[in-house]
């Protein structure tokens, strides 16, 4: 099961689960998405096999607390697990303004903290917004969770965080004459990798995803050029480390990555490095190097018209591109 953003083209099969619960104020939530979201404000849905299942409504506050407007799980597929996988995604503290589904709260250790109304009950679930522990690394990630850089764990990575963090790291240590995103060469990178493979769909999806994702550890480990990693072993160490974790999460092969996703990469460093620094770019120290081969005409057509995307539109299409990969 994949919990990821919601988007517009979703709103079909959201207002099917609504209609469902006969929850006329779920509809109203998801109507607010749809003409006046905030960023602050989270719609994420959970699916199997590209059919939803649930979808949860949330937002950060400035203290870390979150909010849990609304939550709501097809009938036919309760007694999964997939509600509380929901809000174990929304993370702690949280408060929940519910009218129904108190008792499914209050069994994940909510307790009830005041009425607000008739209808609705606040309950909160109380425990630190995190812990620290300050003899070793740490990070607090854009969803609001505090992990380890050097020790993530599959339960700590989600989509959302990879996505943003990606978005708004930048390639070549940020020296180009216009900020050029981890996410939006990522996104490119799986488009190539899959161009010419001959592959059957099934292993085409995994190698896209591949693509996408083979630099999702600088999302906690920041980006650092390849010149340099090579004379930090720890670093390359931490960050072999962390890509194979990333890769179990979301259930990729282990070890290296493909060789279309290797020649993508390359594919892309040479293209972005030429628009990035322009003519004082030649390009020629890396002619002897395998895999630098020059770039085909087909290549450039995959990248197509090409621009540096600002991060929220980076952000976007990173997302956008991971939904088409997983879903089938």
């Amino acid at each position: 099961m994949i919990i990821s953003p919601a988007r517009l083209l979703d709103v079909a099969d959201i207002i099917a689960l609504f209609d469902a619960e006969r929850d006329v104020t779920g509809k109203m939530s998801w109507y607010r998405f749809q003409h006046y979201r905030r960023r602050t404000e989270q719609w994420d849905k959970i699916e199997d096999k590209g059919k939803i299942l649930g979808f949860v409504h949330w937002a950060m506050k400035t203290d870390n607390t979150r909010t849990i407007y609304d939550l709501v799980v097809h009938p036919d597929h309760r007694r999964r697990g997939i509600g509380t996988k929901l809000v174990n995604h929304v993370g702690t503290p949280a408060l929940v303004r519910t009218a129904s589904a108190q008792r499914f709260f209050e069994k994940l250790g909510f307790v009830n903290q005041q009425a607000v109304d008739r209808r609705k009950t606040m309950l909160y679930l109380g425990k630190e917004p995190f812990v620290v522990n300050n003899d070793k690394p740490w990070i607090m990630t854009y969803t609001g969770k505090v992990v380890n850089p050097l020790d993530v764990k599959p339960d700590d990575i989600c989509i959302q965080d990879i996505a943003h963090a990606l978005a708004c790291v930048n390639r070549f240590a940020g020296h180009t004459a216009k900020p050029l995103s981890v996410a939006q060469h990522s996104v490119l990178v799986s488009k190539l990798a899959v161009s010419d493979t001959g592959c059957p769909p099934a292993l085409a999806s995994k190698i896209a995803l591949q693509g996408l994702l083979h630099d999702a550890s600088e999302a906690y480990l920041g980006d650092m050029t390849k010149w340099l990693k090579a004379a930090m072993p720890v670093y390359c160490e931490a960050e072999e480390r962390l890509q194979q974790v990333i890769f179990e999460k979301f259930n990729l092969p282990q070890g290296n990555l493909h060789p279309a996703v290797e020649r993508a990469d390359r594919v892309m460093v040479m293209f972005e490095a030429s628009k990035g620094f322009g003519n004082a770019w030649d390009g020629k120290h890396l002619n002897s190097r395998p895999g630098y081969e020059p770039i085909t005409q087909e290549e450039l057509t995959i990248i197509g018209k090409w621009a540096p995307l600002p991060w929220r539109a980076a952000e976007d299409a990173f997302l956008v591109r991971y939904r088409a990969c997983t879903t089938k």
